[in-house]
């Protein structure tokens, strides 16, 4: 079943007569993309609109492309919400603390959490100003070569 939100993040309405929803990982930042197939009535034409939130039991989406070219059904095509790891971090400071530390110091404040299984002990520095959590957590996923999933 989905929630769906206006822009103005207000419900509008549970859905859960969508059809072949399904969900894809890309596989360097670990961020899904939704796909779901709505019937083509007056009710879903209000809700499946782009840049309308969608929400899963355990994940969070924004409606990117509504594609009306289908008789029966609107296909709608979703990318993971970020929004929260795009805040400005004013200035990161990281000083000989573990990777997971530095992982997990980034998306502070975010309400994002972190589950990190790497043996990488490295002691990292850092001292960047004006970024965003998303900015870090890719700095650092590049800088010692990790997967997010």
């Amino acid at each position: 079943m989905l929630k769906i939100y206006d822009t103005e993040h207000n419900f509008l309405k549970f859905v859960d007569n969508c059809k072949n929803p399904y969900v894809t990982t890309e596989l360097k930042t670990g961020l899904q993309s939704l796909v779901f197939q709505l019937p083509l009535n007056d009710e879903n034409l209000a809700i499946a609109v782009e840049e309308n939130y969608v929400e899963t039991e355990d994940y969070n989406y924004v409606i990117k492309e509504v594609d009306y070219s289908k008789n029966d059904f609107i296909d709608v095509y979703c990318d993971a919400n970020i929004e929260d790891l795009r805040t400005l971090v004013a200035v990161f400071d990281a000083f000989n603390i573990s990777v997971e530390d530095a992982m997990k110091k980034a998306i502070l404040q975010t309400g994002w959490t972190i589950e990190y299984h790497s043996k990488t002990l490295n002691a990292v520095e850092y001292k960047l100003e004006k970024t965003n959590s998303y900015d870090l957590i890719k700095q650092i996923r590049d800088d010692y070569d990790l997967e997010c999933l």
